[in-house]
């Protein structure tokens, strides 16, 4: 099968140069003008690169293998995983299928749905070097109610218990484009890291409460010693009247982490970013927007190492509750408001040497 995909690409690969040089207007002007033809050209590769790369994402799967998810699927006894036609009805069904530092993938359906009314993982991730994709046509994030018939096109795993999580436990795991949501009344944890997951990944998930009084108290908890972890593109909500706690914890120390471009909005008794039962070092908090209707957006261990850069953080006490114990980091622009209805500041102030 390689030999014949190669052979495709070529194909594909001959196809697109001659689309892309057939409407190049070739004349006697511009032949003589060295400066207009080098312009030409350069546009016409660029075109052509952009193309190649899309094949080239389309095509290229890495050494690992391929599984399918679909809840929405009625299947057979041959069930096995390997397509959309056999696909597996849970998460969990599929990781077992998985290869430990195989580089595997398993794509979850649209529409697909997961619900945990007990306590327990609703998943656990715990073969190490599994990416999870979620495919969706889009983001729409209202509460669903758990075993009802829903429109949510981004697949939910929806938390019916107190204590129902779901956990990445292997390392070098990666989760993208998921939703997890509360059905129940102070669900601890939404997403568990623990300490073995180091190098996890983190992205362009959905955490939120499913009603107000239907809190996801802490949305992502990492570990203490999960390190090298990026959490990166997620969005946190909560209801203004809910319980929540932390939109994001750092429950220990965790070197090397890297947080960049969540949005938190809602409010977070203990804090939207917390992060000060141990110090960490090099942690970089980039371009994150988080407002905090309880008081404190970020908290860090006085003794964190890092680098805090692009943040817009707001809190309804003051400014100075707002942001707290950066004392170690490198901080550049950050703004920090410390009520609804106005701008922030910059916070700490500019650095006034020289």
């Amino acid at each position: 099968m390689k030999k014949y995909r190669y052979v495709i690409e070529v194909l594909i690969v001959s196809l697109l140069a001659t689309i892309a040089f057939a409407a190049w207007p070739i004349n006697r002007t511009n032949v003589s003008n060295p400066r207009l033809l080098a312009d030409l050209l350069r546009d016409r590769i660029g075109t052509l690169d952009a193309q190649v790369l899309q094949i080239q994402s389309l095509q290229s799967k890495g050494t690992g293998d391929y599984y399918y998810v679909d809840s929405g699927r009625a299947n057979s006894a041959t069930v096995d995983g390997k397509s959309w036609i056999k696909a597996e009805p849970t998460l969990d069904d599929a990781i077992a299928n998985c290869t430990s530092a195989n580089g595997d993938v398993i794509f979850i359906a649209q529409g697909h749905q997961e619900v945990l009314a007990a306590s327990g993982n609703i998943f656990d991730l715990n073969t190490a070097g599994v990416t999870v994709i979620g495919v969706s046509n889009g983001g729409r994030s209202g509460p669903v109610a758990s075993g009802a018939a829903t429109l949510n096109l981004m697949p939910v795993f929806i938390l019916d218990h107190a204590d129902a999580t779901a956990t990445i436990s292997a390392p070098n795991c990666r989760i993208t484009g998921l939703k997890f949501e509360s059905d129940v009344v102070d669900n601890a944890i939404g997403l568990t890291i623990s300490a073995a997951a180091d190098g996890y990944v983190v992205d362009h998930c959905i955490f939120r409460d499913g009603a107000a009084a239907e809190e996801m108290v802490i949305a992502i908890n990492v570990v203490a010693d999960a390190d090298d972890g990026v959490i990166a593109y997620n969005t946190f909500s909560t209801f203004p009247s809910g319980g929540c706690a932390n939109a994001i914890v750092l429950a220990g120390g965790s070197d090397d982490t890297l947080i960049v471009g969540n949005v938190a909005n809602g409010t977070y008794s203990a804090g939207a970013f917390l992060a000060t039962a141990a110090a960490s070092r090099n942690l970089s908090f980039i371009g994150n927007t988080f407002c905090n209707q309880g008081a404190i957006a970020v908290d860090l261990h006085t003794s964190t190492t890092g680098i805090m850069r692009q943040n817009y953080l707001a809190g309804t006490t003051s400014i100075a509750a707002a942001l707290t114990d950066v004392d170690a980091m490198w901080l550049f622009e950050n703004y920090v408001s410390g009520e609804d209805n106005k701008s922030g500041l910059l916070d700490p102030t500019a650095d006034s040497d020289g």
